[in-house]
């Protein structure tokens, strides 16, 4: 039984600042030059304490704690770590992987822990639950790469036997609580969870796919909504700045609101680094011509797959009567996602002349490796780079990212075709 859980604003992993309108994920993990918000804290007390409850989840495990990307060494960060000893903050010693640097880490005692330490930034950072065991004894899979902002004084973390947490304090209160502990937000996310699991049956399969989807709307709806309520109209600043930073889907008002606060301020550094890298990034995408569009001939390509065979985009096309080019990251969770959804179709569809072509942009090929192995993926697996030819023929600002083509025309017939769509089109087709 495959049960595909589907984000129905299709969202994509970021790559660059998007253009108005478009709706993107925005995932720091990717590798990008994202502009974070950080303020310096008040030099008079830039202490904090995090205490933690997560034992309706948790006996034991390990809490870790870090930003995303590393801090100019000298900047007067001690940390004095509660129940496990003081760890070194270089980028290696996190779990984020390079770019990113550790701010703390503690056991779960009973499933709670505490940090403490100095700051001198009120910034985004995040938290990673490793090695958890149940109440059953269980080992858990890790919580991994959930945002909120380290600030001055005492935060106060609590999680839910549904792994719906939150993180007290000021500006926490301000630019996620407003919306994570709004019926807006919490009905959608519980009616989404209580959905009893479906059978075997495929119509019934879709069904609950799609109510999964609508429910997902729903709360992504109220969090956004909330977000740029903030962004535009919150008395504080930073508040602001922090409600566009520490989102992870990206709609377009967000540049908008950074050129408010320009406005109000016009020494804002932050504001205006994230107005520059979005104009500089649009001004090089409108350089480099109009993107692949419905109606549009495919661009071919040639490429070396995993295992370094040479592939055509061309030849493939010449064999088949439909190819879909996927583009696709490891570190992309909205690409995996799709997984199931693309290998349900080419189980239905290949034989009758249906081929997949993903081209993946990862930087690093064992992480490609890694990735395709995992989801043994039984099509053409082929990349990769972020500076690949086949990624600029195609102008892929984001991932998941796909085009269909027609291969007796030689033109794409449709885009992004994500959760049932897929299936649906190719429906169409055969």
């Amino acid at each position: 039984m495959k049960i595909v859980l589907t984000t129905a604003l299709a969202a994509t992993t970021l790559l660059m600042p998007p253009l108005a309108s478009q709706v993107v994920h925005a995932e720091a993990s990717a590798g990008t030059t994202a502009t974070v918000a950080t303020t310096q804290a008040d030099e008079a007390d830039q202490s904090f304490v995090i205490t933690g409850d997560l034992s309706a989840l948790y006996v034991s495990g390990e809490m870790v704690i870090y930003r995303r990307f590393a801090k100019a060494k000298g900047g007067g960060m001690g940390m004095a770590m509660s129940m496990s000893s003081a760890s070194s903050s270089t980028p290696s010693d996190s779990p984020g992987g390079p770019g990113t640097e550790l701010v703390g880490r503690a056991e779960l005692v009973d499933g709670k822990f505490t940090i403490e330490g100095q700051t001198d930034a009120i910034e985004p950072v995040y938290f990673h639950v490793s090695e958890g065991i149940s109440h059953k004894g269980m080992r858990m899979g890790p919580v991994k790469g959930q945002k909120f902002i380290l600030e001055p004084g005492e935060l106060t973390m609590t999680m839910d036997e549904q792994y719906n947490w939150s993180v007290d304090g000021k500006y926490n209160d301000i630019v996620f609580n407003s919306w994570k502990k709004s019926d807006a937000y919490l009905v959608p996310k519980t009616q989404m969870h209580s959905l009893p699991r479906p059978g075997e049956d495929e119509a019934e399969i879709s069904a609950y796919n799609k109510k999964i989807s609508a429910l997902q709307k729903e709360f992504i709806e109220a969090e956004y909504g909330a977000r740029e309520k903030i962004a535009t109209t919150h008395p504080d600043l930073l508040a602001r700045e922090l409600a566009i930073s520490t989102g992870y889907i990206i709609f377009g008002w967000e540049v908008d609101a950074a050129k408010g606060i320009l406005k109000e301020d016009p020494d804002n550094q932050w504001a205006a680094d994230y107005v520059a890298q979005w104009e500089a990034r649009k001004a090089k995408l409108e350089s480099e011509g109009t993107r692949v569009a419905v109606g549009d001939y495919a661009k071919y390509f040639d490429a070396k797959t995993l295992d370094g065979s040479d592939i055509s985009l061309r030849d493939v096309c010449a064999d088949n009567k439909y190819v879909l080019l996927e583009f696709w990251a490891s570190w992309c969770g909205p690409c995996r996602a799709e997984i199931p959804n693309m290998k349900k179709a080419y189980t239905r569809y290949h034989d009758g002349g249906f081929e997949i072509i993903s081209f993946t942009i990862d930087k690093d090929k064992a992480a490609w490796s890694k990735a395709s192995i995992d989801e043994e993926l039984p099509w053409i697996d082929t990349g990769f780079g972020q500076e690949s030819k086949p990624k600029k023929l195609y102008q892929v600002t984001g991932v998941p990212n796909n085009y269909l083509i027609d291969c007796s025309t030689g033109k794409v017939i449709a885009v992004n075709l994500r959760g049932e769509a897929l299936d649906e089109k190719l429906r169409e087709l055969f």
